[in-house]
């Protein structure tokens, strides 16, 4: 909301401003010394350092009394929706004027929701309102400046100068306030990282709480400060232990039984106390401390429990500050936020100075305080309780699926392979051709032995014409020869296909996707494995093999299918261990269905084997306690 430039000048400038009759657009210059009269005024008003609301309420006086107004005050928009009237002056013409506050609020509305000066008319009422810039912290609030003249006919151009003049000097008492608050938060924030950076730095622990007592009353300008501790863990008692400027406590003198009754109805009220109080509800319960403002007339009194970050409220502090709104506003702030860390810096000068004797007692009476031994013995035993409940013990177990029966496609003759029909993976029938071997050489030697078998028979008929029964003999020979190898090489020409010899899925081919490849007999051209039973491993720990036996029921969850769980019972646990994936593990074998084929020989899973009952601290802890029980043996 910026209806309002150079908000921060001088100089009279032309503004506009929505009458609603018409735009006034210069200022009248016979005004000029009614303005510098009435700007010095407002640089009075606001060189006093009075507090906000006397500021604001003189500021509203002198508006109303330089434009002669019917009434002057100021609007605040409350919750985003409704207006206030914070400050007004005149108030009797409200009553005696037939003057409402609900007739000038649609104009201070429109001002405030618009961001420009506003002027309306209603018969002779005048209502003139310009909006006031002022932010909180980071976020705008919306405020303006409302007059109601009687003027009639003449205009409102000069009387609106003078409203926007105040509220100009208004902006400027919030920003000033602004920039002293921030102020005071920085100084406060330095003063608390000051006084625990000094407490946590004493040596000397005993004149700790005179040091931080000196330190508050100096931050803050107070008549005196004094901190007190708890008598103890559970009393609502305090004892004082250090007062601002004196050396040495009297702890039954009348002064030092004030401020301990002081700090004692502050313990009871869980709250800062402070005389004079801030709202009737802060009023309650105070009598010790308005009792103390007897004793240090024209003071107010600040009154805190110390409170640790963990919730223990270890004393209280009290502060005896010169009368004043603002500094009884600053303080309570400071007293709020330095509590807690002025506590936990006392709490740990406290546990530093203690002795082992009086550490172990604080720590029983912190145990049993507030029945806490009795909740921890409650616990303790339902604790137990819960661990002897019975449940089932299953071992976790690493599984692989391995094919249960095996069928190889060997090479059956030395010779090249043409081509392979089957890869990796594939499923194939019996009987279903796997891969070809070549027939090209075969038909060669083929054709060499036919020619040799004819110049064989050839020869024999010359030698048996002219009567050489030796010679015909051993041509005869090697026609039989040659007849064996003939038949041989037939066989062979016959069985150049490799089939299955029964049904499964190829698991390995390696010669897959070789062709002229030469293979001897006996390769492995193919490993053919079946898929209507599968064997599963299980790799049961060594540490777990004593609660492992025979016809155990074991529940299985495969990586492929994380979704479906199988049941299988152990069929036989091999004898001897073996190392796999760098672990002593004993093999047991579970035989597995898969009739609808969805398993595959290699998957891997998780195998969790049913081992009996035990309790749940033994199933928690029986790990541990062997390992430990292993270091001692």
């Amino acid at each position: 909301m910026s209806s309002i430039s150079n908000n921060h000048q001088n100089e009279v400038h032309p503004i506009r401003v929505d009458t609603g009759l018409g735009v006034a657009e210069k200022a009248e210059t016979d005004r000029a010394v009614t303005l510098d009269f009435i700007q010095t005024k407002l640089e009075r008003s606001l060189g006093k350092n009075d507090s906000q609301a006397a500021t604001i309420n003189e500021m509203v006086e002198i508006a109303c009394r330089a434009t002669n107004a019917i009434w002057c005050g100021q609007f605040s928009l409350v919750d985003s929706q409704t207006l206030h009237c914070t400050s007004e002056y005149n108030a009797v013409a409200t009553q005696n004027l037939g003057l409402t506050k609900s007739s000038l609020l649609p104009t201070a509305e429109i001002s405030i929701t618009t961001g420009l000066a506003k002027v309306t008319k209603s018969g002779e009422l005048t209502v003139i309102s310009t909006p006031i810039y002022r932010l909180q912290g980071s976020e705008p609030v919306y405020e303006c400046l409302t007059l109601a003249l009687n003027l009639g006919q003449e205009s409102a151009a000069s009387f609106l100068l003078i409203l926007q003049l105040a509220a100009t000097y208004v902006g400027k008492f919030y920003e000033r306030e602004n920039r002293q608050n921030l102020s005071w938060k920085v100084d406060a924030v330095a003063a608390i990282a000051e006084l625990t950076s000094e407490i946590s730095s004493q040596e000397n622990k005993q004149h700790v709480e005179l040091m931080a007592a000196n330190r508050l009353a100096s931050f803050l300008k107070a008549e005196k400060v004094a901190i007190g501790y708890r008598v103890n863990g559970r009393s609502m008692r305090t004892r004082v232990v250090a007062v601002s400027g004196d050396t040495e406590v009297k702890s039954h003198s009348p002064a030092a039984r004030n401020l301990a009754s002081a700090m004692n109805e502050s313990l009871v009220r869980d709250s800062v106390t402070t005389v004079p109080a801030q709202t009737e509800s802060d009023r309650c319960m105070t009598l010790a401390n308005r009792e103390l403002q007897e004793d240090y007339p024209d003071c107010s009194i600040v009154t805190s429990p110390l409170t640790t970050s963990d919730g223990r409220t270890i004393g209280a502090w009290v502060c005896i500050l010169p009368a004043g709104e603002v500094h009884q506003s600053h303080s309570l702030t400071f007293a709020t936020t330095v509590s807690s860390y002025l506590a936990d810096a006392l709490d740990v000068t406290i546990r530093a100075s203690e002795g082992p004797f009086a550490r172990l007692k604080r720590s029983f009476r912190e145990f049993a305080n507030g029945n806490m031994g009795k909740i921890v013995a409650s616990s303790l035993l339902a604790l137990i309780l819960f661990l002897a409940i019975p449940i089932t013990y299953r071992i976790d177990c690493n599984c692989v699926l391995r094919p249960e029966k095996r069928h190889f496609a060997v090479a059956p003759y030395n010779g090249m392979l043409e081509s392979s029909f089957a890869r990796s993976g594939d499923i194939v029938s019996q009987g279903q051709v796997l891969a070809r071997m070549d027939d090209q050489e075969l038909q060669l030697e083929k054709i060499d032995l036919i020619a040799q078998k004819e110049a064989a028979i050839k020869q024999r008929d010359v030698h048996h014409t002219a009567s050489d029964p030796a010679a015909t003999k051993i041509a005869e020979m090697k026609i039989r020869q040659l007849d064996a190898k003939l038949e041989l090489l037939t066989h062979r020409l016959d069985h150049l296909e490799i089939k299955a010899t029964s049904d499964g899925v190829v698991l390995r081919g390696d010669f897959e996707d070789a062709e002229g490849a030469p293979v001897r007999t006996g390769d492995v051209l193919m490993e053919i494995a079946k898929l209507d039973e599968l064997d599963l491993e299980v790799e049961i720990p060594a540490n777990e093999i004593n609660r492992v036996q025979s016809g155990l029921t074991t529940y299985i969850v495969l990586d492929g299918n994380p979704f479906e769980r199988f049941e299988g019972v152990l069929d036989r646990i091999r004898p001897a261990s073996e190392v796999r994936e760098n672990q002593n593990v004993f093999v047991a074998n579970i035989r597995l269905s898969n009739t609808d084929q969805l398993l595959r020989p290699g998957m891997k899973g998780r195998a969790k084997i049913d081992a009996g009952f035990r309790s749940i601290g033994w199933v928690l802890f029986h790990r541990p306690c062997e390992k430990v029980f292993a270091l001692f043996r």
